[in-house]
């Protein structure tokens, strides 16, 4: 086994565990402030790093790998079986999605260029995980709809859904943006 792939496969375990305690911690909290599923957390910083070092291979398999296992824990948030697959195994694999940019990043020479594909990443991974949040919100958690909204419960599901996407977004965007600019020699493109 060439040292690269060893070196890739530790990683992505490193990366995934660090993901997972993440969300973990997040997760202590979140039932009080979203109770049908969801949580402010950092949880996707560890796959963008992932996909920035690695490509769309390291991305989604991070993705994926925390997605899947975060399973476990689900309890009352894991109601339907696609909807598992949406909210968890789908919605963060889609993370890695930011790898897109990895060799756009590389290739710029200087520091604003590079955290401008950095950007672009984030927030197109982050957008598709919303998306896949709001659909399966309004497929699976319309019943759950508060009263006197229930004529608009694709809107009831954006502005639940909404409501810790965009914090957590905006927190990785920052992480992100300040790991980069600080260490971005350790977080260049490798594959």
């Amino acid at each position: 086994m060439k040292k690269t792939s060893i070196r890739f496969i530790t990683e992505i375990g490193i990366f995934s565990a660090v993901g997972l305690a993440i969300d973990f911690l997040a997760g202590l909290y979140s039932d009080i402030i979203w109770p049908l599923g969801g949580s402010i957390s950092i949880t996707m910083v560890a796959i963008f790093l992932m996909a920035y070092r690695w490509g769309l291979k390291g991305g989604l398999i991070t993705g994926l790998l925390i997605g899947t296992i975060q399973i476990l824990w689900a309890g009352s948030g894991a109601v339907y079986p696609l909807q598992i697959i949406l909210d968890y195994v789908l919605a963060y694999t889609v993370v890695g999605v930011a790898g897109f940019y990895s060799k756009k990043i590389a290739n710029q020479q200087e520091l604003t260029g590079k955290l401008y594909y950095v950007t672009n990443g984030i927030i197109l991974a982050g957008l598709l995980r919303t998306i896949i949040h709001i659909i399966s919100g309004y497929v699976y958690f319309r019943e759950y709809t508060p009263e006197g909204l229930e004529k608009y419960k694709f809107t009831w599901s954006i502005i639940y859904n909404l409501g810790y996407m965009v914090p957590s977004i905006i927190l990785c965007l920052i992480i992100v943006r300040v790991i980069y600019a600080k260490y971005h020699s350790l977080v260049e493109y490798q594959g």
